[in-house]
């Protein structure tokens, strides 16, 4: 009988350290798993910041080249004579830019649609107190992008 008592005496203080580390071991894990969800929610978070910051410099440069090229057509310069002048090819430059937003719009739309549901507002509808970005011509806005 001391042979049996004596197992159960090793096992039970066996048993209480190794509960013991699986416990830590497992809210280790947990911690660890946690932490690499926040992380790939910022990662995430990051990759969606640059997307719009690159979309608002994209927009930007897209109308200083409408801009330049509604100049050029009030002062009636043809563009011909601008490239030669300057070697600026101003509308060509105008649509490259439009294709980069083009493409860029496409990248991020899903996220516009995203945070306007989100914040359950219909910037279509028309209605300014319902927009989630004001509209172009207010301050240093980039206006409403409307994809069709």
């Amino acid at each position: 009988m001391s042979g049996y008592r004596l197992w159960v005496v090793l096992v039970a203080i066996a048993v209480t350290p190794l509960a013991g580390v699986g416990w830590f071991a497992t809210n280790d894990v947990i911690d660890a798993r946690d932490e690499r969800e926040r992380a790939e929610r910022v990662n995430a978070a990051g990759q969606r910041l640059v997307a719009l910051s690159e979309l608002r410099t994209q927009l930007l440069n897209e109308r200083n080249w409408e801009t330049s090229a509604r100049g050029m057509d009030l002062a009636g310069l043809p563009a011909g004579q601008v490239v030669f002048l300057l070697g600026i090819d101003v509308p060509g430059e105008r649509d490259r830019a439009a294709a980069n937003v083009d493409v860029l719009i496409a990248a991020v739309g899903q996220l516009l649609a995203d945070v306007v549901a989100s914040r359950g507002l219909d910037p279509w509808s028309g209605d300014d107190d319902d927009a989630p970005f004001p509209e172009s011509g207010s301050g240093d806005s980039i206006g409403v992008v409307r994809v069709v």
